[in-house]
């Protein structure tokens, strides 16, 4: 084989085209330049050499200015499937050859791995000595392949969760292939997005033999709903009802303390104490609320007052430890509001007083008045007596123990 020297231009194109099931990953070159007449006879022309995976490569002539031939070296065990007779074996290194008349196309198939220079094309020209020296010969070459025909990846995405509360996050696993591309324009797997919104996450994964296939998965986002509680005052021993009111339906709830699941709780507690509920919506999203029951105090009433009255006698009662007193009964009294009343009692009496406070708490003091009757007195009569002398005077009616002054 002569040595050649020329100017070439040497392109390779390679394309994946996959459909539904399996993906062909063809391989496409060309070659175009032009060959040099020497004084022998012959053109100068290069040599290529290419690698294609297995497959059928197909050589066809585009276009070439003199009568001249091309050679395609396969592997040894390669087919012919060509219009032109002349497949032979060939000795050499390169196993099978096809030599070509002028024009049309060939192809050959065989398995042939990934080893470089797999195939080799030779152009020749026919001899003739008669053209001139240093003429050109321009030629335009392609050769394709249909390559071998792979399975394409079936690629999958496991989203945990497929449904997230805004602000929360979900882990996209994608599998079925060797390496993953995502919309998100990340390239590592698994990725964790947190949408604001409901969003489509697409990935394409590529498989060992350069085949791809995508998967696509949608991660709905739920809105958080919102909680409101009712707040309530109290007095001490007396209860309040809490109210949770959601945004939504249908959900949970959880208070604390206490751990009731109702929407409604009635508690009575000792002193000021603040309740949250959890609601817990039916997409699993969740919002707080807290309510405030506060415990107000009780007055402690107090009264001053004789105990022991004349009947018909007046009597001031006087009350503290409230701001607001209500009297009862009325019989006797000159009012029955007010901190201090006088009664004149014409027997025994009970009086109690209500005393309230600002914040509507109120409690009772009682007193008991005891009455007693007026002695009716009764002395000596008028008597005469010279001065400096003395007589006795006597009084009855005061009863025993009584005095007399």
């Amino acid at each position: 084989m002569i040595k050649k020297t020329t100017r070439y231009i040497f392109i390779i194109f390679l394309f994946l085209f996959c459909n539904k099931i399996f993906a062909q990953c063809p391989y496409s070159t060309s070659f175009s330049g032009n060959g040099t007449h020497l004084t022998n006879g012959y053109y100068v022309y290069p040599d290529y050499d290419f690698s294609v995976t297995g497959g059928t490569v197909t050589v066809s002539w585009i276009s070439l200015d003199n009568p001249n031939r091309f050679t395609l070296y396969a592997p040894s065990g390669a087919t012919a499937s060509s219009n032109w007779a002349g497949f032979v074996t060939w000795a050499g290194p390169w196993g099978a050859s096809l030599n070509t008349p002028t024009g049309g196309s060939f192809s050959l198939t065989a398995p042939c791995g990934a080893a470089t220079g797999c195939w080799r094309l030779v152009i020749e020209t026919v001899v003739n000595t008669a053209m001139p020296p240093n003429l050109t010969d321009d030629y335009s070459i392609s050769v394709t392949s249909a390559g071998p025909v792979y399975s394409l990846p079936v690629v999958s995405i496991n989203p945990v969760p497929p449904q997230i509360c805004l602000g929360n996050s979900s882990t996209l696993t994608a599998s079925g292939a060797n390496t993953y591309v995502w919309s998100t324009l990340q390239n590592i797997n698994p990725i964790t997005v947190s949408p604001a919104a409901t969003t489509t996450y697409t990935v394409t994964g590529t498989n060992a033999n350069g085949c791809t296939g995508t998967s696509s998965v949608s991660v709905t986002v739920n809105p958080l709903p919102t909680v409101t509680v009712n707040s309530a005052a109290v007095c001490v021993g007396t209860s309040a009802t809490l109210t949770a009111n959601p945004s939504s339906g249908g959900g949970t709830y959880s208070w604390s303390p206490g751990g009731a699941t109702t929407s409604s709780i009635n508690y009575a507690p000792g002193t000021t104490t603040t309740y949250t509920v959890t609601y817990t919506d039916v997409n699993s999203c969740t919002a707080t609320g807290t309510g405030t029951i506060t415990v107000n105090p009780l007055p402690t009433i107090t009264i001053s007052a004789n105990a022991t009255v004349c009947t018909n006698s007046p009597n001031t009662l006087t009350a503290t430890g409230a701001t607001n007193y209500i009297w009862s009964p009325a019989t006797d009294l000159n009012v029955t509001t007010g901190q201090s009343v006088v009664s004149t009692p014409a027997a025994n009496r009970t009086y109690t007083v209500t005393g309230s406070l600002a914040s509507g708490c109120s409690s009772t003091g009682s007193v008991t008045l005891t009455t007693t009757v007026l002695p009716v007195i009764t002395s000596s009569a008028d008597i005469t007596i010279c001065p400096s002398t003395t007589t006795p005077l006597t009084a009855s009616g005061a009863g025993v123990g009584g005095t007399y002054t």
